[in-house]
């Protein structure tokens, strides 16, 4: 924070205590900001994968299924469009640990701020002291009236909790070095005829130390020569060892944590080897978990046990739906042999099945006829 070896004044000098009052000491405090990045790193990648889902409602009464559909896909509330909206429950849902989605009295779904949970034992469990933004509910909640989730990853809190109060302390002596390797260094030299300054003096000489050192902060720096005084820099003689470090620990905590999620760290760095792998697994063991969690919950709060036997349901489609162009010689495979209906091919690669009845046939051979049409062959049977 100082210019180093200012004066050299007599050792009994008492004004030089007014020269040598300067605080050099930072304090080795652990810095959130590794945490932070760590954890929203992964979490918005996560997040922005959630967000492009598309959500396809069946349901028993055709009013409500638009409604919903429109709420889910396009405006879940008045101040939030749909991505917006499953950004913030994935945030929350990592973040927190868990989340809860309340449904207002105009079906708008909002995702709560704070909450109370009481826990029970033979019924509904509740939740009080509900706010959403600034605005307190006043009444509770039953868990069959809201839709709420819970990401129970213990590793990952344990690391939160615990091991990052290291890192933090690591990272942060590792910046203080960093800084104290580049600080801006100089002496300060003038004579000195074996008499003493006065305090106004002193006063002035700091004051031009320290317009010589904020001066060092611009672009361009002019400082004027005063006479007799004579300003030196002592040059930086280290090394950018340290960026290296730095970089190499924040990238060691990144993919830690995102391992943790279950992202590949390849797609948090951005590296190009082994993609497609990474992308199958990060669709299959992490995407998909969440996926499954949101639309299991999502299905027991909107339907009745009697409606979803019945077929009415919530699908969500996310960016792990499969390309129908890349998979054209299965699709035919399956088609053909009438294994699968041409409706029931539609719904594994994430489409709606149509009202055709042609496609809810079991076809075979290459000519696609009806099974119940296939004439044999040869033989008797012509």
């Amino acid at each position: 924070m100082g210019i180093l070896d200012i004066f050299a004044l007599r050792a009994r000098s008492e004004e030089a205590s007014y020269i040598l009052d300067l605080d050099l000491v930072q304090d080795l405090s652990a810095r959130s900001y590794l945490k932070r990045m760590a954890l929203q790193t992964s979490i918005e990648y996560l997040a922005r994968a959630i967000a492009q889902t598309r959500f396809i409602v069946k349901g028993t009464n055709k009013a409500e299924q638009d409604a919903l559909t429109y709420k889910l896909n396009v405006r879940p509330n008045t101040d939030q469009s749909a991505a917006n909206f499953w950004h913030e429950v994935m945030t929350k849902l990592i973040y927190d640990g868990e989340v809860l989605i309340i449904q207002t009295d105009t079906k708008d779904l909002v995702v709560a701020t704070d909450f109370q949970r009481d826990e029970m034992a033979l019924y509904d469990d509740t939740f009080s002291d509900v706010y959403v933004k600034d605005y307190k509910y006043e009444r509770v909640f039953k868990m069959s009236d809201v839709i709420y989730m819970k990401y129970a990853n213990q590793k990952l809190e344990r690391f939160v909790d615990g091991l990052f109060a290291d890192y933090g302390e690591m990272f942060g002596r590792m910046i203080d070095r960093h800084l104290l390797n580049n600080q801006i260094r100089g002496t300060v030299s003038m004579p000195i005829k074996g008499s003493t300054y006065t305090a106004d003096q002193i006063a002035r000489l700091n004051e031009f130390v320290k317009r010589l050192y904020n001066s060092f902060d611009k672009p361009v720096a002019i400082v004027p020569q005063a006479a007799g005084i004579e300003y030196k820099d002592i040059p930086f003689g280290g090394s950018n060892q340290e960026f290296k470090e730095l970089n190499e620990l924040k990238k060691s905590v990144t993919e830690d944590v995102a391992r943790m999620i279950g992202i590949p760290p390849v797609l948090i760095s951005g590296e190009m080897a082994d993609l497609e792998n990474a992308m199958t697994s990060f669709n299959k063991y992490c995407l998909g978990y969440f996926l499954k969690l949101i639309n299991d919950e999502m299905n027991a709060k909107f339907f009745e046990p009697d409606e979803y036997l019945s077929g009415a349901k919530i699908k969500m489609i996310g960016i792990n739906k499969k390309d129908p162009l890349e998979l054209a010689t299965a699709v035919d495979k399956l088609r053909a042999s009438g294994t699968f209906t041409g409706n029931q091919i539609r719904e594994m690669l994430g489409e709606e099945a149509v009202d055709n009845v042609e496609l809810d046939k079991y076809v075979i051979t290459k000519n696609y006829q009806s099974v119940e049409t296939v004439a044999l062959e040869g033989g008797d049977n012509k």
